[in-house]
C-alpha cells in the first residue's frame, strides 16, 4: 500500500490544474463507462487505384502527361514487382499494359502512393512529379477502363473480372466497372479521385470516386493513415448554402475565371516566405495574383488553434517554430461550386480534419504538427486571428496530413527537479482535491489509483488506441515499469493531451522518473514522489 504525493507544481501550473479539474476528472471517472461511437468508412485493406487522369497534354490542360495513381490502404508493404496497370477504351475488348516495375523489386509501403506516368500530349506546361513507373498509354480524358492486375499478361474481353484483377475502375461511359455504375466523366482539366485520400473502397466506382483537379502523388508524397470519416460524409454541391462567404469567394473556392491557370503540382514553401510576399494593391475581387495564387503550396507547421467560422469555413491558425502565423481555411463543401477544381480535394481535407477534431464557433487549441497543402490567397485585413501582415492565407486547404512522428513533451516544472504536472484520483470513488501538494491514499485492496499526466505534441491517429502510449516509470529501486495508458484525449481549449494510467501497487517508495513513449519516440522526463 502506497500513498502518492504528486508534487507542488509551480504557480504557472497550479492555475492550469485547477482549471483542468472540471474537464479532466469527470472524463477520467467515466473512463470505463463510455464507448466511442464513430462511423467508419469502408476502408480498403490492399492496393487500390486512387486516381485516374487522361487529359494530360490536351487542350486546356496544365499537366503534360496522363497518369494512373495507386494507393496502399493496408498496414503492410505490398510487392508489386510483377504487377501491371492496364487500360481499355470505354467499350473495347483489347487492353494495353504498363508494367509497374522496371527493376528487380518494387513495393508500395503502407499509406503511400505509387505514380504511373502515361502518354504525353502536345499541350500542357507542367511535368508530373517523378513517376514511380512509366508507360506510353494514351488514355481517353472522358471515358475508359483501368485495371490493376497481379501479373503482366494482357487482359481480354470487355469486362475481364477475375482473380488476377486486384482493382478495376470504369470512368465516364465505360461498360465495365465495380458496383452500380462507372464514375462520372472527367475532362481535360479534371481527374477521378478516390475519396478519403484513397482510403475508401466500397467496390462501387460511382460512390468511391469524385471528379476534381488532378493531384498526382508519388511514393515520396506524405504517407496517409486511413481511419475514420465523419458521418454523413460531406459532398460538394452546386447550390451554396446560405451561410457561405462573400469577399473573394470565387477565388477562395476555385470558381473564378483564372482557376484553370492553377498548377496542382505542389511546391514546398515556409510560413516566413509566404509572409514576405508583397500583396497587390488593390486586391482584385475575382481574379488571381500570379504566381502566388496560381500555385499549390505545401508547408510544415504547427496547427495551433481552429474555429468554425460564420461563413462555414474551418479557420485554422498555422504557426512555425519562430512563432510566425498564417491562416489556412477549409471551406464547407456545400459552398463550393460544382465546377471548382478544388471540389474533391476540399471534401477530402474536410473529412480528414473532421476525423481528428470537432470545430465549434469558439477557438480551440490543438498544438499538433501538420503538413498542409493549399492554394495561396491574399485576404483583406480585418483583424483575423493568426493573420499574416500581408493577408496571405492558404485558402482553400486541399490536403492536410497529421504527423504522428513528433516528440511528445511532458509538462514539468523545470525549476523544481522536473516535477511533472499531474492529477491523481480513484476511479471508483469521488475525486480528491486536485491541488498538488496534498496526499492521496491508494487503498491496498481496491488497486484503482490512477494518475493523469499532461503533454503537448501528442495526438493519436484514428487507428491508434490509448494503449499505444506507454508511461515508463523508473522507481527508486531502479525498476523499469512500462505501463500502457488507459485513456488518451485532448483537453479542450488548452492545447494539451491528458494521459491516464494505473499506478501499480508494487512501485517502490521514493522519487520516480516518468516519461511518455508514443510513435516510437520518448518524451522528456519528469518526476513524481511515492510515499510508502
Amino acid at each position: 500500500m502506497h500513498r502518492v504525493s504528486l508534487m507542488k507544481v509551480v504557480s504557472r501550473h497550479k492555475r492550469l490544474l485547477l482549471m483542468l479539474c472540471a474537464v479532466v476528472l469527470p472524463a477520467a471517472i467515466v473512463l470505463r463507462a463510455t464507448a466511442s461511437r464513430q462511423t467508419h468508412a469502408a476502408v480498403s485493406s490492399s492496393v487500390v487505384i486512387s486516381q485516374i487522369y487522361g487529359g494530360g497534354g490536351n487542350s486546356g490542360a496544365t499537366l503534360k502527361n496522363d497518369f494512373i495513381e495507386l494507393f496502399n490502404a493496408g498496414n503492410s508493404s505490398v510487392d508489386v514487382s510483377n504487377w501491371s496497370v492496364q487500360y481499355a477504351a470505354a467499350t473495347n475488348t483489347s487492353w494495353q499494359v504498363t508494367n509497374l516495375c522496371a527493376s528487380a523489386t518494387c513495393t508500395i509501403a503502407p499509406g503511400h502512393y505509387y505514380l504511373i506516368q502515361e502518354a504525353e500530349g502536345a499541350a500542357g506546361s507542367t511535368s508530373l512529379p517523378a513517376p514511380d513507373s512509366t508507360g506510353v498509354i494514351a488514355m481517353s480524358a472522358t471515358a475508359g477502363k483501368i485495371a490493376l492486375v497481379n501479373n503482366t499478361t494482357a487482359l481480354s474481353g470487355s469486362c475481364p473480372i477475375g482473380s488476377s484483377v486486384i482493382d478495376l475502375v470504369g470512368y465516364g461511359s465505360a461498360n465495365c466497372f465495380e458496383g452500380s455504375a462507372a464514375t462520372n466523366a472527367p475532362s481535360n482539366t479534371t481527374a477521378e479521385l478516390r475519396i478519403n485520400s484513397g482510403c475508401t473502397d466500397t467496390d462501387n466506382n460511382n460512390s468511391d470516386f469524385v471528379t476534381g483537379a488532378p493531384n498526382p502523388r508519388n511514393s515520396s508524397s506524405p504517407a496517409i493513415t486511413c481511419g475514420v470519416s465523419p458521418s454523413p460524409s460531406p459532398t460538394p454541391s452546386s447550390t451554396p448554402t446560405p451561410n457561405c462567404g462573400v469577399e473573394r469567394w470565387s477565388v477562395k473556392t476555385g470558381t473564378d475565371p483564372d482557376a484553370s491557370s492553377i498548377s496542382f503540382v505542389t511546391q514546398p514553401t515556409t510560413i516566413a516566405t509566404m509572409r514576405s510576399w508583397t500583396p497587390p494593391s488593390p486586391i482584385p475581387p475575382n481574379n488571381r495574383v500570379a504566381p502566388f495564387e496560381t500555385t499549390t503550396w505545401t508547408i510544415n507547421a504547427n496547427l495551433l488553434e481552429y474555429k468554425f467560422e460564420d461563413d462555414s469555413d474551418y479557420h485554422i491558425v498555422l504557426q512555425d517554430q519562430s512563432g510566425n502565423t498564417i491562416i489556412g481555411e477549409i471551406p464547407n463543401p456545400g459552398c463550393v461550386g460544382s465546377g471548382s477544381p478544388f471540389a474533391a480535394s476540399i471534401v477530402n481535407a474536410r473529412m480528414k480534419f473532421n476525423a481528428m477534431f470537432t470545430a465549434s464557433t469558439s477557438f480551440q487549441f490543438a498544438n499538433v504538427p501538420v503538413q498542409v497543402t493549399g492554394v495561396a490567397m491574399f485576404d483583406f485585413l480585418h483583424g483575423q486571428t493568426g493573420v499574416a501582415p500581408n493577408g496571405i492565407e492558404l485558402h482553400p486547404i486541399i490536403d492536410i496530413v497529421f504527423s504522428s512522428s513528433s516528440t511528445p513533451q511532458l509538462l514539468v516544472n523545470e525549476s523544481a527537479s522536473n516535477e511533472a504536472a499531474a492529477v491523481t484520483l480513484l476511479l471508483l470513488r469521488d475525486p480528491f482535491d486536485v491541488v498538488n501538494g496534498a496526499d492521496w491514499l491508494n487503498a491496498g485492496t481496491d488497486r484503482n489509483a490512477r494518475v493523469i499526466l499532461f503533454a503537448t505534441n501528442l495526438q493519436l491517429t484514428q487507428s491508434e488506441t490509448a494503449s499505444s502510449v506507454v508511461v515508463r516509470l523508473v522507481d527508486s529501486a531502479n525498476r523499469v515499469l512500462d505501463l500502457p495508458a488507459e485513456d488518451v484525449r485532448t483537453v479542450p481549449n488548452f492545447g494539451l493531451t491528458q494521459v491516464t494510467f494505473r499506478l501499480p501497487d508494487n512501485v517502490a517508495s521514493g522519487s520516480c522518473v516518468v516519461t511518455l513513449q508514443a510513435h516510437g519516440r520518448a518524451s522528456n522526463s519528469g518526476t513524481i514522489r511515492i510515499r510508502g
